[in-house]
């Protein structure tokens, strides 16, 4: 099949200036930008009732500790979000049963590591609480929310994957490839947003 050289520009172009930005923000350490939990989102509340004998750092382990799943460098999912209301429409992931954890910046389940492979980037993945803590919602007399741990939740994993997998295949689309490219600055450099708006609607 052949392709045309005319066609076949605009890919390569948003290719190129994907693998710039991305190898310009690996030499910097990115700090993850506040995530949106909604209107009023309390930090999430937890009886440690439930586990006696676990220390603070046991209880952090389980809530987002590593388990070598980190698949999605974190500035990557951000501009996903930002790029894909559809797809994702609530910024902190709850559409997907995922309780927000304010406090983490992402939901309860999920994790944090820079990954060599995926070039040393801060990344996420996900753990047991994703799929092994909810949250019971707050009582009639005022009693507020508590986080369960080691119950079934409601997190749907396929519905969050198939997101993720389907914005992947839409950025590969030129004009899709600008609004993500948008978006993914501005996780990389708020401050810097602007100007670098400027520059990319140059090219």
């Amino acid at each position: 099949m052949r392709v045309h050289g005319r066609r076949l520009a605009p890919i390569v172009a948003g290719v190129v200036i994907l693998a710039v930005v991305s190898g310009l923000a690996s030499c910097s350490r990115f700090t993850p930008p506040h995530v949106a939990q909604g209107p009023g989102r309390a930090p999430i509340r937890i009886d440690t009732a439930q586990v006696p004998t676990w220390s603070r750092e046991d209880l952090q382990f389980f809530l987002h500790g590593s388990m070598s799943t980190e698949f999605i460098p974190e500035r990557v999912l951000h501009a996903f979000v930002r790029t894909y209301p559809d797809l994702f429409p609530r910024p902190d992931l709850g559409d997907f049963g995922l309780v927000p954890d304010p406090d983490f910046g992402w939901p309860v389940g999920f994790s944090r590591r820079e990954v060599p492979h995926l070039g040393g980037l801060s990344s996420v993945g996900v753990n047991c609480a994703a799929c092994h803590a909810t949250e019971v919602a707050a009582a009639p007399d005022g009693t507020p929310a508590v986080l369960v741990l080691g119950g079934t939740s409601h997190f749907d994993a396929e519905a969050f994957f198939g997101a993720v997998t389907i914005a992947t295949f839409r950025t590969a689309d030129p004009v899709q490839m600008r609004r993500f490219l948008s978006a993914y600055l501005l996780a990389e450099d708020p401050a810097g947003a602007e100007h670098a708006e400027a520059v990319l609607a140059s090219l």
